[in-house]
C-alpha cells in the first residue's frame, strides 16, 4: 500500500491475521484504523506526514506486542527525545526506524525519562564512594 497517496488508515479492521502492514510514502497524518490488528508485528509507515507524539499513545494501545516500527522521515522524528519516548512507550520494539533496539536502548530511554534518574541521586546525596 506504499506509494498510493493514502491520507488516512481505514478498512484494514477485518485482516486480523496481518502481521506486516507497509503503508509508507503516502500522506496519513495519523495513526489511526489499526483496531483488530492482533497479528501485526511490523508496521512500515515512514515517509507520511505524522507529527503527535500522542500516536505513539494509539499505537501502544491498538498493537502494543509490535516488534519493527518504522516512522523515519516523518515530523514526529524531530521532538526532542523521540526516540526515546518510542521506546519507552513500546517496550516490545526490536527495531525502531531501521535500526536494531539494543538492551542498552531501553535502558537509556527510561533514564533519560525519568524524573529522577540514578545520577541525579548521586548527585545530589551525600554518600561518598
Amino acid at each position: 500500500l506504499c506509494f498510493n497517496e493514502i491520507t488516512k488508515i481505514e478498512g484494514i479492521e477485518e485482516a486480523s491475521n496481518l502481521e506486516q502492514l507497509d503503508l509508507s510514502y503516502n500522506l496519513i497524518k495519523r495513526v489511526e484504523g489499526l483496531k483488530g490488528l492482533p497479528s501485526l508485528v511490523s508496521l512500515e509507515i515512514n515517509n507520511n506526514l505524522i507529527y503527535r507524539l500522542e500516536d505513539i499513545n494509539v499505537l501502544k494501545r491498538l498493537v502494543p506486542h509490535i516488534k519493527r516500527l518504522n516512522l523515519s522521515n516523518n515530523a514526529i522524528c524531530d521532538v526532542k527525545s523521540y526516540k526515546w519516548i518510542v521506546l519507552r512507550r513500546l517496550a516490545n520494539l526490536d527495531n525502531l526506524d531501521g535500526k536494531s533496539v539494543t538492551d542498552a536502548d531501553r535502558e537509556l530511554a527510561s533514564e533519560k525519562l525519568s524524573a529522577i534518574t540514578p545520577d541525579l541521586i548521586l548527585h545530589h546525596s551525600s554518600y561518598q564512594p
